[in-house]
């Protein structure tokens, strides 16, 4: 609702779909970037990878990847229950009751592997101590 009335006061037009980040609605090769911000590590290892080899699919090849991923460096790393490893959960907390999966760079590039990696930055996003990789990837 937020990206359409955003979308009508600039007088722009989105299409706009809703899904499953793991099984993308798009064809193969239908995006020329992708970006994914503070979204893909909600969720363990397989789910991730999955998600990851659809947005491969989906981008044409050389295609762009923008996306952060947070790090094992942010503040909440550790805190909660472990679910596998580098994943953890806090019951009860409303942002963090989901899976949260917390990468390190030697992750990122076994993640990633089909990607050629231009920028991969470990930086504070926002509060103090919540750090996040940012990434800029184009598809192998």
């Amino acid at each position: 609702a937020y990206a359409s009335e955003w979308a009508k006061q600039k007088g722009q037009t989105l299409h706009l779909t809703t899904g499953d980040m793991a099984h993308l609605p798009f064809d193969d090769g239908f995006f020329d970037v992708v970006l994914t911000w503070n979204v893909i590590y909600h969720g363990l290892s397989a789910y991730i990878d999955q998600t990851i080899s659809e947005i491969k699919r989906c981008l044409k090849p050389n295609g762009t990847l923008v996306c952060t991923l947070i790090s094992t460096k942010h503040h909440r790393f550790g805190i909660g229950e472990e679910i596998e490893p580098n994943t953890f959960v806090i019951p009860g907390d409303e942002e963090t009751s989901h899976p949260h999966h917390y990468f390190d760079q030697a992750e990122i590039n076994r993640y990633l592997r089909d990607f050629t990696l231009l920028h991969c930055e470990d930086v504070e996003q926002g509060d103090p101590d919540s750090y996040h990789w940012q990434i800029l990837a184009t598809r192998s």
